[in-house]
């Protein structure tokens, strides 16, 4: 007959798998990666909305006083090698764009010209492009 060591199910020839092999089984498995950004309740955006507000317009009102017109940051974060986190807004000034970008681990954002962001983070320009430019409607004649 079998060995006592191997359990067998009634009816069947084949060993019945052991319980330690079930619990294994169950486990869940973790999840792989970085762990995702948990999504802002509406009460936080409306808070972060209106934070970005603020430093927008600390920024603007630093540069229009010392220049009297919007002017690109000298020395701005991608000439000291920082990571742009995300466009905030789009000026346009005599005819040139001006982008105002925060760089990761930066609380200000910076005034930043349009060849300067086409050339570090084509990506993200056109991603801003995407969201944030619409088609005028067409005219109905």
């Amino acid at each position: 007959m079998a060995s006592p060591s191997m359990n067998l199910q009634p009816g069947t020839a084949a060993p019945a798998p052991s319980p330690t092999v079930q619990s294994v089984a169950e486990t869940p498995k973790r999840p792989r990666g970085r762990p995702r950004k948990t999504q802002l309740e509406p009460v936080d955006r409306a808070e972060e909305n209106a934070t970005n507000n603020k430093l927008v317009a600390k920024v603007l009102r630093r540069c229009l006083k010392k220049y009297k017109k919007l002017v690109p940051t000298v020395n701005n974060g991608f000439e000291r090698g920082l990571k742009p986190d995300c466009i905030m807004k789009l000026f346009m000034q005599e005819n040139q764009r001006l982008f105002l970008v925060r760089f990761k681990n930066r609380k200000l954002p910076e005034i930043i010209s349009g060849e300067d962001l086409k050339k570090y983070a084509p990506i993200m320009l056109i991603y801003f492009y995407a969201d944030n430019l619409h088609k005028p409607h067409p005219r109905t004649q």
